[in-house]
């Protein structure tokens, strides 16, 4: 991606739409709930407790972190509006008006478009007016397996710019909603991205096979590299996500605390996983959580940094589903790839984590 983008980006911030919040269950799956909140006229979060601005890192080497909310989505647009030969999305929600439009437009001046939308559990009723439209401009839409979830977000470029993200394309949720993108350059990694897309499209009936290569991690069959990540830390875990039900998981998170590694969890607040959270408080993490209602920001990153030198990131959460099923996808990497991603990440973390308060039943 071109420089300038991320310039616009960082300086557009976020949608000001009106939104609702949403609840994650065991298949990895957001479901709408009736909360809505309003940013201010100046993009400003309404909740008097929400996180200072977060950093977004301008390294324009091999990766590049656009931090969500406050960078909001004009990014992604410029990469639609950039490309010259080739789009591939595949996305778990596509609901924005805005992103279709731009990939029409895309497709009307000869750039080859492909789209893969989940169609699984309710992603079919989200994503059927955008595939309508795209399918109406001629663009190459296409159904994910109907069986699996397709959880995955992933947007490439020409064949040389992958956007790997946490969130979705979903415009009602813009405002107030913690996630992140990380544009990635790495040639391997793109190309397996795009070996993988044309796999998928391949297999109707589920997930085709995933091209691995290092700093790629492919679900299904991402529980053991996930839960080795955490055995493997030495002086700290600092996990935050959508969910946290995953045996494994939660196993991994008790046993790093038990052996005396500093364990932080940071969610928003959610009775679904108060028996993780026991079992992990009771070994010596600290869980703290944001408030799950119209004044605060709602946490929906999935990241996992290890000993501060080591990253998970991407649409994976610390389910079973969303491990061993569902077609999903994070970047892994390590400070020698990605030292000024990682610093960012972090501080986004600490800042959000200051933010929130030690959970208590």
């Amino acid at each position: 991606m071109k420089p300038a983008s991320i310039v616009v980006a960082l300086v557009l911030g976020a949608t000001l739409a009106t939104f609702t919040g949403r609840h994650f269950d065991v298949f990895g799956v957001d479901l709408p709930l009736p909360h809505v909140a309003l940013p201010s006229a100046a993009g400003e979060m309404p909740s008097s407790s929400a996180p200072t601005v977060a950093p977004v890192a301008t390294d324009e080497g091999t990766y590049t972190l656009v931090q969500e909310p406050e960078a909001g989505y004009q990014f992604v647009y410029d990469l639609f509006d950039e490309a010259k030969t080739s789009i591939d999305v595949v996305i778990y929600q596509l609901a924005d008006d805005t992103a279709v439009d731009h990939l029409v437009a895309a497709h009307d001046r000869g750039v080859a478009v492909r789209v893969i939308l989940d169609k699984a559990w309710h992603g079919q009723q989200v994503n059927q007016p955008a595939y309508d439209q795209l399918t109406a401009a001629g663009v190459d839409v296409h159904w994910a397996a109907p069986g699996i979830i397709t959880h995955q977000k992933t947007i490439v470029i020409d064949g040389a710019t992958a956007a790997v993200g946490t969130g979705n394309l979903t415009a009602k949720y813009y405002g107030n909603t913690r996630d992140a993108w990380v544009i990635d350059r790495n040639p391997a990694h793109v190309a397996a991205i795009t070996a993988t897309f044309t796999a998928d499209l391949a297999s109707p009936d589920r997930p085709g096979e995933a091209t691995t290569t290092d700093g790629l991690l492919w679900s299904p069959d991402a529980e053991d590299e996930f839960a080795a990540t955490i055995d493997a830390a030495t002086m700290s875990v600092d996990f935050q996500g959508q969910e946290l039900k995953d045996t494994k998981v939660v196993e991994a998170l008790e046993h790093a605390a038990q052996r005396g590694v500093t364990c932080r969890v940071l969610m928003t607040r959610n009775s679904d996983w108060y028996a993780s959270y026991r079992v992990v408080t009771d070994a010596g993490c600290q869980v703290r959580v944001l408030p799950d209602g119209v004044s605060a920001l709602y946490i929906h990153e999935k990241t996992l940094v290890t000993d501060s030198d080591d990253l998970i990131i991407g649409s994976q959460n610390a389910g079973y589903y969303s491990l061993t099923r569902n077609r999903e996808l994070s970047l892994h990497l390590t400070d020698t790839d990605a030292k000024p991603l990682i610093d960012a990440v972090e501080q986004t973390y600490a800042g959000d984590y200051a933010a929130a308060e030690a959970w208590t039943p």
